[in-house]
């Protein structure tokens, strides 16, 4: 059964709802009397991309923030923007090793929303296997996410936490997505992959059929923070 995130609209993750709305035309909603407004927001969507992706200024801060990961203790963090995409995203390789042109990687991915005050940490195992790779005979070829890790583990830290900080040292406000809310449906989205994280981020994330850890985390901060109904819509400000 397809969850909505409309559901969840009057909790406290309504804001996830109001940020989505507030730049994404919802196809279901959509007449001849407010096909004007709704072409608005995705071009407020489209310029506020354009203004974070490409004004040096802008685009800046989230170097900055890179290098403070350099310092805390992460190595070599990837810078793997896409343009266009509604969300800075980079990715840490925690670990990996090749044999007989089988490779593997275990990875944390991460987004932070230029649409709102929200942001991802995704842990994720990489699988390549070549279909032939110089004697050794594969029946297929295959090249992507085979598990998701939903919250922090043994294999995943201090990686994890200490992104989690850091994230939340220079994005002020910003707060974490449990899992299980980036899986949601947004019903009206027009768009072949309709979940919260396509809105949102639209990173590399791919949500494969396994996952571990907790799907919920970390849903206790967000119950906790009494300064979800004071967040605006619009144009962040870091």
């Amino acid at each position: 059964m397809i969850e909505y995130l409309q559901n969840y609209k009057q909790s406290v993750v309504g804001n996830l709802y109001n940020s989505i709305d507030y730049y994404y035309p919802n196809i279901d909603e959509v007449s001849a009397s407010n096909l004007q407004n709704e072409e608005k927001k995705t071009n407020k969507r489209k310029n506020l991309i354009s203004l974070k992706l490409h004004d040096i200024d802008e685009y800046k801060l989230w170097l900055n923030f890179l290098e403070d990961l350099s310092r805390n203790g992460i190595e070599r963090p990837r810078n793997i923007n896409i343009k266009q995409q509604p969300s800075y995203n980079g990715e840490i390789i925690i670990s990996s090793w090749q044999k007989n042109g089988v490779e593997n990687a275990l990875s944390l991915l991460f987004s932070v929303s230029l649409l709102g005050p929200f942001y991802s940490i995704i842990g994720v195992e990489n699988l390549k296997i070549p279909r032939d790779q110089e004697g050794e005979k594969y029946n297929t070829s295959f090249n992507g996410q085979i598990m998701a890790f939903a919250s922090p583990t043994k294999l995943l830290n201090p990686y994890y936490e200490i992104l989690k900080v850091r994230i939340e040292k220079n994005f002020k406000g910003y707060k974490h997505v449990p899992y299980n809310i980036l899986n949601l449906s947004v019903k009206g989205l027009n768009s072949s992959n309709d979940s919260v994280y396509k809105a949102l981020f639209d990173g590399p994330f791919r949500f494969p059929k396994i996952v571990k850890g907790n799907k919920y985390y970390p849903l206790e901060d967000w119950k906790n923070n009494t300064d979800l109904n004071t967040w605006k819509l619009g144009p962040t400000d870091f």
